[in-house]
């Protein structure tokens, strides 16, 4: 089951209990399943637990579209960026993904919709340095700009490093997360328990509710070996994504 925020004040987040997100170089990646898209109503968000700041957030703007949004926190004034045209309807799955590395403000993101790279507009430049302190996750609100996201949710992955766009790929043709284990240090499924975690934090939780998800193929353990020794040898995600095609399971 994929989890369902109602729009109003459903949340899921950790405060102070996430390691690895502190870095220039981040991907982030989710599917969704929207109710309604108004300004700022997903947010898959990475932050501060000290200030309450917002370092990474994956969102929708609203300009009359449903369009991918994305921001970098920054010292002097945020980066903000968002797809060129209109990405989503309401009542389909997407995955989303995108990707940023801070450690120059001449470079612009990824935006990613079912696997296509998007074109993106600019629509403010980023100034200063990457906020750092990282140790937060918040799905389905902010801790600081607010708002609530109208939809389901699931398989949310964030990497400390950029996802190539064949990994982009594999990830948007229903594999976990899991079938990219090079730099994952996030993985909330969100798709049996929230619980369910890779650094097994604990979650605050208000409301949401269980439903149908689009299917994911699985990735346990016993696959992991397996796929870990052939990519040494071979050097390859799309070798990973075919030997799970074989030995993995959909759920």
């Amino acid at each position: 089951m994929a989890i369902d925020f109602d729009g109003t004040d459903d949340k899921t987040q950790n405060n102070n209990g996430v390691t690895g997100i502190d870095v220039a170089t981040i991907s982030m990646a989710c599917w969704i399943n929207g109710d309604s898209f108004i300004t700022g109503n997903l947010r898959f968000e990475l932050s501060t637990s000290t200030a309450l700041t917002s370092l990474l957030t994956t969102d929708f703007d609203f300009p009359g579209n449903a369009v991918l949004y994305f921001t970098q926190g920054m010292t002097a004034s945020n980066g903000d960026w968002r797809s060129s045209t209109t990405i989503m309807n309401t009542g389909t799955w997407y995955h989303l993904c995108t990707t940023h590395n801070a450690s120059d403000v001449a470079n612009d993101p990824s935006l990613y919709v079912d696997g296509v790279l998007q074109t993106i507009i600019e629509i403010v430049a980023p100034t200063g340095s990457r906020l750092t302190g990282g140790d937060s996750i918040s799905l389905g609100t902010s801790v600081e700009a607010g708002g609530f996201y109208d939809g389901r949710l699931m398989e949310c992955g964030v990497w400390n490093r950029i996802l190539n766009a064949d990994e982009v790929t594999t990830l948007a043709r229903a594999y976990s997360p899991l079938a990219i284990p090079n730099g994952l240090v996030i993985y909330v499924p969100l798709v049996r328990t929230i619980q369910e975690l890779m650094q097994g934090f604990a979650w605050t939780t208000i409301g949401t509710a269980v439903a149908d998800h689009t299917r994911i193929i699985d990735v346990t353990s016993s696959h992991a070996v397996i796929v870990s020794a052939a990519v040494a040898a071979e050097g390859s995600e799309l070798l990973a994504a075919r030997i799970y095609t074989a030995s993995g399971r959909m759920y």
